[in-house]
């Protein structure tokens, strides 16, 4: 659980270092973007805890459908921070932060293809998975580094 709130948290430092913004002013349209952004944050915690229940399920079908939904999670919240891409990768190669760790995001993604186009011929074992699910969260978490 201690996890799920710092990630919740980074989550929130993600969207503000990635969009720009130094905070907000009092203004009716700023209260509603905030408001906005709030519920997208919860959007995105629900999401992500929802994420690691399946990784941590003894169903390899569930493994996958975890690590095809966290893959989404990443693009939704690049997609939300404002970053530019007709896709995953053009996303990801869009992204302007140096303090972002691009060659995590493609690597994950890669891992996410191949589940997706090899199906079970992509074997998964629980000590891969881990790896796999750790590399997730490290990568979330990378955005605020």
């Amino acid at each position: 659980m201690e996890g799920f709130i710092i990630l919740a948290v980074v989550i929130v430092a993600i969207v503000l270092v990635v969009s720009g913004d130094r905070g907000f002013s009092n203004s009716s349209r700023e209260v509603e973007k905030a408001t906005k952004r709030n519920r997208e944050m919860e959007y995105f915690e629900k999401k992500w805890q929802d994420i690691v229940d399946l990784f941590e399920s003894d169903n390899e079908n569930d493994w996958r459908m975890a690590i095809i939904e966290a893959d989404i999670l990443i693009n939704n919240i690049m997609t939300f921070s404002g970053v530019s891409g007709n896709n995953h990768i053009e996303k990801i190669n869009s992204l302007s932060s140096k303090k972002l760790n691009k060659e995590t995001l493609y690597s994950l993604h890669r891992i996410r293809n191949r589940v997706a186009h090899q199906g079970i011929g992509f074997p998964l074992d629980r000590d891969k998975v881990d790896k796999i699910k750790e590399s997730f969260e490290n990568a979330i978490l990378r955005y605020n580094d």
